[in-house]
């Protein structure tokens, strides 16, 4: 009884503590209103800054794991080597799905997906351009979660013809009807699709993108027995406990018994003599949840990020929450002397040193949690211009989300601790008999810390202005690089294949247009050549093999464009034989060493017929067909007269709106019924650009932040070394300084840690950007100048903001601060 008694007054003496210290707070934030706000504020805009990011990684770390069992999800990838082109792609042959599920047990399900970009569908009189359409096996719901809202998984796409709509496609296409059972006419296929079942919307944290799933049999290539095509994207469900690494060693056997054959048809060697040659061929297994991040495979299926993006930005949110926490412990201890009476008279009438810690943290949590207030209304306010610029679509609602709410207020805590921990101690330690006669000093050791968190402050500042710098830099060169075409002028017409017959009268009606110069049709535009064959050339075999990027043009290809000959000619409507000639680049004359390509043959590497034969017409220079991430590849233009599937139009600017106007009326008039779809290449190149341009744009904004946050930092630090100065700037006016010269002093302290932070932050910089840097195979030199002109930046804001303070210090009166108190 008596212990029970002793704990509950245990208890009650704390509350009353805790409430006493709360009291006492609120009192001391009332008492110095400047100091709580640049407390608050500065914490509030380091907290909020963090938290937009934390949403940002949490988003970035989400992708694809909303799938059940994702962890035993797989996609099946392939690496190899011809002739020391390296292949390395996302994309597989069409039998491998079902013939890995066919012959090993360890799989639980397998399925294959394909995209089909810009479907036109039609309902009745209605029309609609659908971009994101899958080809799907019918064991796509055993391997993904996508759950239905109406209709039977296993029958929805086990037929041709069959089609599964998302909720949003369903209702854009019916309305409120009920689609199931109705029927899409698919105009560019010809086909009658039916409507076997709906499903919940795709989640945005997805690697590939639907609105529309056919079923895979409804393609004319769906049973296709090609081994060394690669077309489509392979997934693998593993059963329970099963090893990926145990499957993975099962696909040599796999490469010799389905690929080995169909090599050595099309290049005459066994798949023994393919490797001696320096040859590989080789699948691997790519985990679901490492696809968004970690992928750097050519031909993937949707958008990727970036692992290194998401390190650099949750380095940059434990910086600026490290920034505003330095900045508490600065402006703490500026403001020891107001605070030092009241300490000593605390301890004279009986407060131990554990009080006082007490007392310091709990105004330090309580300037956290209302700094953590303000900064989730900073962040309600922002997300929507953060969404847009880093094109997501997060939101904050910590009701939906307990966890995260859970770690925003551990959140608030931990930096509240962090940020009280050091004043709490230092303010505590005053002696009595010390402070009350007003002989406080603060210490070298204090003096140390304090310049080393300057340091580190303004370390993380100057690397993020140098970033900032040479990211501008880089896309400005990008953005204004030759790139050997022109594409400011070029309007690019999709879906040119619905003209069928029709294509070159549409093309000479258009030229009849004022604003328009040339035209031009092409398998592919600058920018989207990714295709890929294997060749030999004449007097060697299919043996030595190359694979080279092509693409199928016109004869008016290199006027639109604006291409320039190494050698040779260009394709001419004046010959007919042109249509069985080639046109290479110069990379592909040097890979395949060729001294003077003009006439020699190049064959076709065809496994299903006769290899076909091509005469070099002519040599193009060396354009940048693919962004500036890749070095100029070895291309080849093949005549292209059938059917294409782009048109490049080059127009006058100066006309532009009545030349899209007359362009869209001659369209209507060939293909009524079609829908005109067109883009600017210059748009669409520099989209390629937009996620390093996204980043620039963030690296802006929390330098920005950072450079804020760093200067309240100062300004603690300032304002600490006038008070603790104030005696002896006095007796210098006494003898006769100036105020420059009072200025002076006051600041040379911070030019010394801010050139040691130069010191410190140039190399740091420097590895981070150059590592950055080599994405790019075009980029611009680290250039010294950049670096000096961010420090030169940081210097001269540090000292704006400690100017003032220094003034008011140098110009206040001496008798004051000599009065003996």
């Amino acid at each position: 009884m008596i212990y029970w008694l002793t704990k509950q007054q245990f208890i009650k003496k704390q509350e009353k503590m805790f409430k006493n210290y709360l009291k006492i707070a609120f009192r001391t934030l009332s008492k110095y209103k400047g100091y709580a706000l640049i407390n608050i504020f500065g914490l509030a805009v380091g907290l909020a800054s963090a938290i937009l990011i934390m949403l940002f990684v949490q988003d970035e770390l989400s992708y694809d794991r909303h799938h059940e069992n994702a962890e035993r999800i797989y996609r099946v990838g392939l690496k190899g080597r011809i002739k020391k082109d390296d292949l390395k792609t996302a994309v597989t042959c069409y039998p491998m799905a079902s013939t890995l599920k066919e012959e090993y047990p360890m799989i639980e399900a397998s399925t294959r997906l394909q995209p089909r970009e810009d479907a036109l569908f039609k309902i009745g009189d209605r029309q609609y351009m659908e971009k994101h359409m899958l080809y799907a096996d019918s064991t796509v719901f055993d391997v993904f979660t996508l759950p239905f809202i109406q209709g039977d998984p296993a029958t929805a796409l086990n037929e041709p013809n069959k089609v599964v709509l998302t909720r949003s496609a369903a209702e854009k296409y019916f309305g409120k009807e009920n689609p199931v059972g109705k029927v899409i006419e698919w105009v560019d296929g010809d086909e009658q699709l039916e409507v076997t079942g709906i499903i919940k919307d795709c989640k945005n944290n997805s690697h590939f993108q639907y609105n529309v799933l056919v079923s895979f049999t409804t393609s004319s290539r769906a049973n296709s027995q090609l081994w060394i095509g690669n077309n489509v994207y392979t997934y693998l469900k593993l059963q329970k406990d099963e090893s990926p690494g145990k499957l993975t060693e099962q696909f040599s056997s796999l490469v010799e018994k389905y690929v080995g054959p169909q090599i050595e048809k099309a290049m005459g060697v066994s798949m023994e003599e393919f490797r001696t040659q320096g040859n590989e061929w080789g699948y691997f297994l790519q985990p679901l949840t490492k696809i968004y991040l970690h992928s750097d495979l050519n031909n993937e299926l949707g958008k990727t990020g970036n692992i290194n993006y998401v390190y650099f930005f949750s380095v940059i949110a434990l910086f600026l929450i490290l920034i505003a926490a330095i900045n508490f412990m600065n402006l703490s201890t500026a403001k020891s002397a107001n605070r030092a009476k009241e300490v000593g008279i605390r301890k004279v009438t009986g407060s131990n040193r554990s009080q006082l810690i007490g007392q310091f943290l709990s105004e330090a949590i309580l300037i956290s949690f209302i700094a953590l207030g303000v900064a989730l209304v900073f962040v309600k306010l922002a997300l929507p211009t953060f969404n847009n610029l880093a094109n997501k679509s997060l939101y904050l609602n910590l009701l939906e989300n307990p966890l995260f709410l859970l770690g925003i207020i551990l959140f608030g805590l931990v930096v509240g601790l962090l940020s009280g921990s050091y004043p709490a101690f230092y303010l505590s330690k005053f002696a009595p008999s010390t402070v009350l006669k007003g002989k406080l000093s603060s210490g070298s050791k204090n003096s140390r810390l304090r310049g080393l968190l300057v340091i580190f402050q303004f370390v993380i500042t100057i690397i993020l202005i140098i970033s900032t710098l040479v990211v501008s830099q880089q896309m400005n060169f990008v953005n204004n690089k030759d790139l050997g075409f022109n594409k400011d002028q070029v309007m690019v017409i999709n879906r040119t294949t619905s003209l069928n017959n029709q294509a070159e009268a549409f093309r000479q009606e258009i030229l009849k247009i004022p604003g328009v110069k040339h035209a031009s049709y092409s398998l592919h535009v600058p920018g989207t050549i990714e295709s890929n064959t294997a060749f030999y050339e004449e007097g060697s075999s299919a043996q030595q093999t190359v694979v080279l990027d092509y693409t199928g043009t016109d004869c008016y290809f290199d006027e639109t464009y604006g291409l320039k000959m190494a050698a040779g000619r260009f394709f001419s409507e004046d010959y007919s034989t042109d249509s069985l000639c080639v046109i290479i680049n110069e990379a592909a004359a040097r890979k395949l060493n060729f001294e003077d390509p003009v006439g020699k043959k190049l064959y076709v590497v065809n496994p299903r017929e006769e290899d076909q034969p091509y005469k070099i017409l002519g040599v193009a220079k060396d354009f940048n067909y693919a962004s500036l991430h890749h070095k100029i590849r070895p291309l080849v233009m093949v005549y292209a007269n059938q059917y294409p599937a782009n048109m490049s139009v080059q127009l006058n600017l100066s006309q532009l709106d009545q030349t899209l106007t007359q362009l869209k009326s001659r369209w209507n008039e060939f293909v009524p019924g079609q829908p005109f779809q067109y883009s600017f290449l210059k748009n669409d190149w520099e989209a390629k650009y937009r996620q390093e341009q996204r980043t620039g744009t963030i690296f802006r904004i929390f330098s920005i932040l950072a450079i804020f946050i760093a200067c309240l930092g100062l300004l603690g630090l300032a304002s600490f070394m006038a008070e603790q100065r104030t005696k002896e700037i006095g007796v210098r006016k006494v003898f006769g300084a100036s105020v420059t010269s009072i200025m002076g002093i006051l600041s040379k302290e911070v030019v010394i840690l801010i050139g040691i932070s130069t010191l410190v932050a140039w190399p740091a910089a420097y590895y981070f950007m150059n590592g950055w840097l080599r994405d790019f195979a075009y980029r611009i030199e680290l250039s010294l100048l950049t670096f000096m002109v961010a420090s030169l930046a940081a210097f001269g804001i540090a000292l704006l903001t400690i100017g003032h303070r220094a003034y008011k210090s140098a110009v206040a009166n001496p008798a004051e601060s000599l009065k003996d108190e």
